[in-house]
């Protein structure tokens, strides 16, 4: 910028002078040529004595900074100072850390297991009893707590319950395996539950039909004929190769049409939705009115509660009246077992 300005001022002073000489644009008289020429003269003056117009000092600031820069990296190559080592821990510090560490372990496991068996993910109370038991813990007084309470759920359960049997049977042999008697039950419900899965299957009656090559069971209990009573229940379908299907028929049979376009199903006090819609209908001296359907998953959950339920109750509506059936124990353990078949023959082991 200084030099810029020197080198104006040194130009104009020239054109100033020949501007006194002879007065030409931009000045037109000697008196503005002459004043031009004081000012260029001037500015040279305070230029070269307070400014820089060979630039030294910015040469001199861009090598002090050059030389500021180069000292910084320097002194951040340089290495730091080498930190002192830690004394060597003794063996009774290591050994307290360790215990705190195990203490930690068990505390935190034994947490995670009360939470587990409360929720009753009692497969995950097994896997940290294995833990605990790695970690050496004290686990005489925890087992027997709860050990206790998992008797309190087994004993009042019915044989035929083999789910829970063989849930609580399990985890008891994980408390105690040094209890034979548990594992034998584990092992006594596990061989129930597969010979009855396997009943289940053969229990069903078979019906082929050649033209299809479609097999339909059904079971045992479950009307041969639409109009021999009012009821609900369930049936499979399979062909020689591939997964099986499930169908639901409901039917109402009476003396009078009742023109059935909806179902409810009504369980110890619960009232739910089962079907909705259109029904065919035939006749001779009875009336009879059906639908056959695959199934939806809510369906089949209002099924299974209708056959482990005291009291079930099916309510056919028509345009104008309505008609309430009582679901037999046959009908609903007709429900039970063809539900029991169908998740064997879908396994594939039957």
């Amino acid at each position: 910028m200084i030099l810029a300005l020197f080198a104006f001022f040194l130009l104009s002073l020239p054109v100033a002078l020949a501007g006194v000489v002879y007065p030409f644009r931009p000045f037109r008289t000697r008196k503005r040529a002459a004043k031009a020429f004081g000012v260029a003269f001037l500015g040279i003056v305070l230029v070269a004595a307070f400014g820089d117009p060979n630039g030294q000092n910015e040469k001199n600031a861009a090598q002090e900074t050059r030389v500021a820069a180069a000292q910084n990296s320097h002194e951040q190559t340089k290495t730091p100072p080498a930190k002192p080592e830690p004394a060597p821990k003794t063996e009774e510090e290591v050994a307290a850390e360790q215990e705190a560490d195990r203490l930690f372990n068990i505390e935190n496991r034994t947490d995670i297991l009360l939470r587990s068996f409360d929720n009753g993910k009692w497969g995950a109370v097994a896997i940290n009893l294995a833990a605990l038991r790695e970690l050496n813990a004290d686990l005489d007084q925890l087992s027997s707590e709860i050990e206790a309470k998992v008797l309190n759920y087994v004993r009042p359960l019915p044989t035929s319950d083999f789910e829970g049997n063989i849930k609580g049977y399990k985890l008891l042999t994980a408390l105690r395996p040094e209890n034979s008697t548990y594992s034998e039950k584990v092992a006594f419900y596990e061989k129930r539950k597969l010979d009855t899965r396997n009943a289940a299957v053969r229990r069903l009656r078979k019906k082929e039909d050649k033209v299809e090559g479609v097999t339909f069971y059904s079971h045992p209990n479950s009307p041969k004929y639409l109009n021999s009573r009012s009821t609900v229940y369930l049936y499979i379908g399979k062909r020689s190769a591939g997964q099986p299907w499930l169908r639901m028929k409901t039917i109402y049979t009476a003396s009078n049409w009742l023109f059935v376009n909806n179902v409810i199903a009504w369980h110890d006090g619960i009232k739910e939705p089962l079907v909705s819609g259109a029904f065919d209908r035939d006749h001779n001296s009875d009336i009879w009115e059906w639908r056959d359907q695959t199934p939806s998953g809510y369906q089949l959950e209002v099924l299974r509660s209708l056959a482990n339920a005291r009291e079930a109750v099916l309510r056919f509506e028509g345009d104008q009246y309505r008609k309430d059936v009582t679901l037999s124990a046959g009908d609903k353990k007709a429900i039970r077992e063809v539900l029991l078949a169908y998740d064997v023959m879908k396994s594939g082991n039957w």
